[in-house]
């Protein structure tokens, strides 16, 4: 508050169990809170942002030319690494699952990206030769169970930048109404088994027009590779 002669004045609220006590010290306690808070988010992205990754083949080149491994000793050494392991396992589940598969999926998959990898559309083809095109191993409609349901998301890769494999799903009719159901009942499973959209679940539509960003998914791959 303030007197006549324009001077700030202080006053009197009372004790801690004063309701307006309680209130100013929750405000400073927030806004120090959230102060500090800021400070960490600014400490984890410039964490983020420096390259962590550990690559034994750099450490192989950094030897002297005779101590070097060759690249079939390296790999006996180090053995398989985690994307290695990961598509070597979804692969044999993939061919596992499409040699049961019926006629009626197989005929539904009438599109074929550069690997001749079969697919149910165009926008699914261009994503497929997107990823092959920037060397990514993927594996497409790689048969997953979440939450006791079986799903099968358009791709799958392993990420090196984030350590983990991302999954991706592409709605492509959205102006169909069972499709969009359908959709929206399989987003609803990934984020109810902990699957989080933009951080290990990738999701892309067409246009409006029924088309697809080939620069859009560029930049996507380009996010999370």
């Amino acid at each position: 508050m303030w007197s006549e002669r324009g001077q700030k004045k202080s006053r009197y609220l009372g004790k801690e169990d004063n309701t307006t006590v309680k209130l100013i010290q929750e405000k400073h306690f927030y806004e120090l809170a959230l102060k500090e808070l800021n400070n960490h988010i600014s400490m984890l992205e410039a964490f983020q942002e420096k390259d962590l990754i550990f690559d034994p083949a750099i450490v192989n080149n950094k030897l002297p030319r005779a101590y070097r491994l060759s690249d079939e000793n390296l790999e006996k050494v180090i053995g398989p690494d985690e994307e290695d392991k990961w598509y070597s396992e979804a692969q044999r589940k993939k061919a596992e699952s499409y040699e049961k598969a019926s006629d009626y999926y197989k005929a539904a998959h009438k599109h074929n990206a550069k690997d001749g990898t079969p697919m149910r559309s165009k926008s699914e083809v261009h994503i497929g030769n997107a990823l092959i095109d920037k060397g990514v191993r993927y594996v497409y409609e790689m048969p997953l169970r979440v939450m006791g349901l079986p799903v099968e998301p358009d791709f799958a890769f392993y990420s090196h930048s984030r350590g983990r494999v991302m999954l991706w799903e592409h709605a492509g009719m959205l102006g169909d109404e069972e499709y969009r159901r359908d959709f929206a009942d399989r987003l609803n499973i990934y984020i109810k088994a902990g699957y989080v959209p933009c951080v290990d679940l990738i999701l892309t539509f067409d246009t409006t027009d029924g088309n697809i960003d080939t620069r859009l998914i560029d930049a996507v791959i380009d996010e999370y590779l």
